[in-house]
């Protein structure tokens, strides 16, 4: 238990770095970029037949998994500018904090898989739109780094 408290207090107290201003600048880049990605998973999908259906399709499966993957950092940190008590704001970002391991972890994860789909990719326009969405991502993971203390950075 008192791992368990320290572990949180820990959270709390790193998590004071983070102002609202930075979370919502990076906030701000992250929806722009989950916007690129949906055009470029929109022009990928009629290219989703014949030699490239098999990558193309993984490669809009991963554009799915990497917003889903950011929808609980933005959710947590729509909450930080609203919060009025000093105590709640630090509630929220402990939270924001805890949530974006595992974004990143997911992020990671699909960038590496993306990149091994777009070498089995044939189609040059293909290849093109699948670039798009690899550099969406890479943007998605920069900036929700961003928002990961010093302190903390070296967490998984």
């Amino acid at each position: 238990m008192k791992v368990l408290a320290l572990a949180l207090a820990v959270f709390i107290i790193s998590a004071h770095a983070q102002t609202a201003t930075q979370v919502g600048a990076a906030q701000g880049a992250v929806r722009v970029q989950i916007n690129v990605l949906q055009s470029a998973s929109e022009n990928l999908i009629p290219m989703a037949f014949g030699q490239d259906e098999r990558p193309i399709n993984s490669i809009l499966g991963n554009v799915n998994m990497s917003i889903a993957s950011v929808t609980t950092v933005l959710v947590i940190g729509d909450l930080l500018p609203k919060m009025r008590d000093p105590e709640d704001a630090k509630v929220v970002r402990a939270q924001l904090e805890f949530s974006l391991a595992p974004a990143l972890q997911v992020l990671d994860n699909l960038l590496k898989f993306t990149n091994g789909y777009m070498a089995l990719l044939k189609s040059p326009a293909a290849v093109a739109e699948a670039t798009k969405v690899r550099d969406a991502m890479i943007v998605i993971r920069n900036q929700l780094r961003s928002l990961v203390n010093s302190e903390t950075a070296d967490r998984p």
